[in-house]
């Protein structure tokens, strides 16, 4: 029961409970991760999870989600270690923008129960479930257009998991694991290993979703799995596949089209979906929902081919490809720079067939800020190129953005005189340099900030004598771990640069 402040000065409960809520009751082992008391519901974040709490990113001032799985056998973590920590290095490795961001994980093992604790990123956004109800009580109909353009975006981050290797299937997509934010960008949530559910204390099979899982499982709650020897079956004993997700998607789609069961609480029956199909007056919306529902897993299409289907294949703008073409390079030194060029500079172009003039985008048909904002609307994941290959490589589960993870203290203690970790090379790509040198007693220190693809700093300093070139520095800071040998001339340049200025 919440109070009022009395005239007396007697306490507020409401209020004092706020500030619980925000008191800091743990810290992770690198400092950067503050867990507060305040526990908030997160029911379909990763099944199986024991408790999710508000936390603070301290380095770049957001919340996260602080979430925690117990294992209430010591034994059982103890076997099964290097698998869990396999599984939770290749989740942080999943980046893309339709899928909410795993950001670290550790372990803190002690005598009685192991825990096993992973930050996430905070969807403040409700689920597709809720606003589908919203939705239902309001205009009764879900507009084809917004259907299209969500379908679009689940079907991206499917072929981004799909297409990886090992291909990953998600395997608990139902409509209370997607987000819709206010700017209608689409996020799936966290993959999460149907191996580790066999452990986790409170795990238990939700049974409202049954209808989303393929008919191949029997029935029997599916969650996802990484295509590998150790967690290639499913609950049924049947291989998990890419199908699956395909089927649930398709219920995912319809559930959207019709809007027939966003209320109900009851199993939602092989009839009731007849039904709802039934009802669909278009029929390539219904001919390509029908395709994701066979029963047959080995007659479902494949995630690329229903983005090649006719209701969602586009024929995109110069405008949207331009962007896409320039939001792909690592690192663009000033967008505003590049914008203050020429007016008449052309920023694309599309070649025409025959004796016809080819169409130009100019510098001038746009103003930097539009373009701006544009680029962070692409890069946020809001227009994707569905159906078409990146430039990028296709295999690109993002390497680990931090081989020296956040250990536990026990992890520490048992590391404890193992140098070949010191060394151990970095990963993490770097997406932004900058250089300063100043003369110190007719000696030269250079100063190196670095900031990596994980927004993670990292400063350098040292003194830079006569014979030594700015390749030797680079190639050191290799040697020693600091860089990605990928960076090494990206680094050299920008020390070449501020060494010897033109």
């Amino acid at each position: 029961m919440a109070y009022t402040l009395a005239a007396d000065g007697s306490h507020n409960s409401e209020h004092d409970s706020e500030s619980d809520d925000d008191e800091v009751v743990e810290t992770s082992p690198c400092g950067r991760w503050e867990k507060y008391k305040k526990q908030i519901n997160v029911p379909c974040n990763v099944p199986g999870i024991d408790s999710s709490y508000l936390a603070m990113d301290t380095e770049e001032g957001v919340e996260v989600i602080w979430n925690e799985l117990m294992f209430s056998e010591i034994k059982a973590w103890k076997k099964k270690e290097e698998i869990f920590k396999k599984i939770f290095d290749n989740l942080s490795k999943l980046i893309h923008p339709n899928i909410v961001t795993f950001h670290k994980y550790w372990v803190d093992v002690k005598e009685e129960y192991a825990r096993l604790i992973f930050i996430s990123e905070y969807m403040t956004s409700g689920s597709l479930q809720q606003f589908l109800k919203k939705t239902k009580a309001n205009v009764k109909y879900f507009n084809i257009k917004a259907w299209k353009r969500w379908c679009q975006q689940i079907l991206s981050a499917l072929s981004f998991l799909h297409t990886c290797e090992p291909p990953v299937v998600h395997g608990n997509l139902n409509c209370e694991t997607i987000h819709i934010q206010h700017n209608g960008l689409v996020k799936i949530e966290t993959v999460a290993p149907d191996a580790i559910h066999n452990y986790v204390k409170s795990f238990k099979h939700p049974g409202k979703h049954v209808h989303f899982v393929a008919p191949e499982y029997d029935g029997e709650s599916l969650f996802s799995a990484l295509s590998s020897d150790e967690f290639g079956k499913g609950t049924s004993h049947h291989p998990i596949n890419c199908a699956a997700d395909v089927y649930s998607f398709g219920i995912v789609a319809l559930e959207m089209a019709t809007l027939h069961w966003v209320e109900k609480t009851c199993t939602v029956t092989p009839e009731m979906i007849k039904l709802a199909l039934d009802s669909l007056e278009d029929s390539t919306q219904r001919e390509f929902i029908e395709k994701c529902l066979q029963k047959s897993p080995e007659n479902r299409p494949t995630v690329h081919q229903l983005l090649m289907h006719p209701i969602l294949l586009e024929v995109y703008s110069l405008k949207l490809l331009a962007a896409h073409a320039l939001s792909e390079i690592d690192y663009v030194k000033s967008l505003q720079e590049f914008m203050s060029r020429d007016p008449d500079r052309v920023m694309a172009e599309i070649v025409s067939p025959g004796n016809h003039a080819n169409v130009l985008w100019l510098n001038s048909k746009v103003q930097p800020f539009e373009v701006e904002k544009f680029l962070e609307e692409i890069k946020t994941g809001l227009y994707p190129l569905t159906g078409m290959e990146s430039r990028k490589k296709k295999t690109e589960i993002r390497p680990q953005l931090n081989p020296s993870r956040p250990k536990s203290p026990e992890d520490n203690n048992n590391n404890q005189g193992n140098e070949d970790d010191e060394n151990k090379p970095e990963t993490r790509l770097i997406i932004q340099i900058s250089c300063a040198v100043k003369l110190q007693d007719e000696e030269k220190h250079l100063t190196l900030t670095l900031r990596f693809e994980d927004k993670m700093n990292r400063q350098l300093s040292c003194k830079v004598s006569q014979n030594e070139t700015s390749m030797d520095l680079a190639c050191e800071l290799v040697k020693y771990g600091l860089i990605n040998e990928n960076d090494c001339d990206q680094v050299a340049n920008k020390i070449e640069e501020c060494l010897h200025p033109s």
